[in-house]
């Protein structure tokens, strides 16, 4: 959500902080450009940046540092991945 009048975006899901960094959530669509989609945000004249998964407020640098980590994927995403990998194979979704 953007907030012109407060110069904030808010995220309920897209982001996520660990250990100190703003990262953005792993997907099972990567690939089909999430992390561009958030990217474009930073046309917009933000300050802050609010968050709801761990240190809600963090600042415009963050934002963009978050771009040059990688993807931060949950234990339960990652367990989910480990499955459903031969599932995307047959689908030819993967090599």
């Amino acid at each position: 959500m953007w907030l012109p009048d407060q110069h904030t975006l808010v995220f309920a899901d897209a982001l996520t902080e660990r250990d100190g960094a703003l990262r953005t959530w792993s997907t099972p669509w990567d690939g089909a450009g999430p992390h561009r989609v958030l990217e474009q945000l930073l046309y917009l004249p933000f300050e802050r940046v609010i968050i709801s998964h761990g240190r809600p407020v963090h600042d415009r640098e963050a934002y963009v540092n978050a771009f040059k980590l990688d993807p931060w994927m949950s234990d339960a995403l990652r367990q989910w991945s480990r499955q459903i990998k031969p599932y995307r194979k047959l689908l030819r979704l993967e090599p």
